[in-house]
């Protein structure tokens, strides 16, 4: 019973209803979520690299030697401790991992249960309408259009990368200027960390 978060571009990879998930950690990472990540006394991470966007700039995991106790488990040995040093190094696939892990004497969980369900629960929170918008326009209605196109092709008007991706982007990207909560639209959140991943789209970002 220990709260579970999604890597960037990962949300697939594990139940989203599960009660130990605690959301994403991408491009729109919940604030309570980053919070528990910092403030944790221990990271158990598997298949994840620990990149820019998993630790939101760096800043989350501290540098080079880690804030909390780091067992990272990777399958490239050469990106164990390239850019954070774990307590424990694990090369191994993340399937080879599960594993081995379910086949260990599962380990007393009531000291961090009640911590798990908190984190569920600021999860689950966050699926709900965070903002509400004045005006003729309902931003909410717009970003349930978005996330359910979403969700049954991988781009916009496609399966792929086009112009309207380009065009829509920037006015999706600019929501968090105002502090629209991303975390409930989960499609829309994939396309964003898809779509921001490209190079030349970090470098657009960077003009003034």
């Amino acid at each position: 019973e220990i709260p579970v978060a999604a890597s960037f571009r990962c949300q697939d990879l594990f139940d989203n209803m599960h009660p130990c998930y605690a959301g994403e950690l991408g491009t729109s990472v919940s604030p309570k979520l980053a919070k528990r990540v910092e403030e944790s006394d221990l990271l158990i991470v598997v298949g994840s690299r620990l990149g820019e966007q998993t630790t939101k700039g760096y800043t989350m995991v501290g540098l080079p030697v880690p804030r909390q106790k780091l067992v990272h488990v990777f399958m490239d040995p050469g990106k164990l401790g390239r850019v954070y040093e774990p307590n424990l190094a694990i090369c191994a696939s993340m399937e080879s991992f599960a594993a081995a892990a379910a086949a260990l004497e599962p380990v007393e969980g009531r000291n961090w249960s009640d911590w798990t369900r908190a984190a569920n629960q600021d999860y689950l929170d966050n699926l709900e309408p965070s903002l509400d918008l004045s005006g003729g326009l309902d931003m909410h209605v717009v970003m349930d259009v978005l996330n359910d196109r979403l969700e049954v092709s991988a781009y916009l008007a496609s399966d792929d990368y086009s112009i309207a991706d380009v065009a829509t982007f920037p006015w999706v990207k600019g929501l968090g200027m105002i502090d629209f909560d991303m975390a409930e639209f989960g499609h829309v959140s994939r396309w964003m960390d898809d779509v921001w991943s490209r190079p030349a789209v970090q470098k657009g970002c960077e003009v003034p």
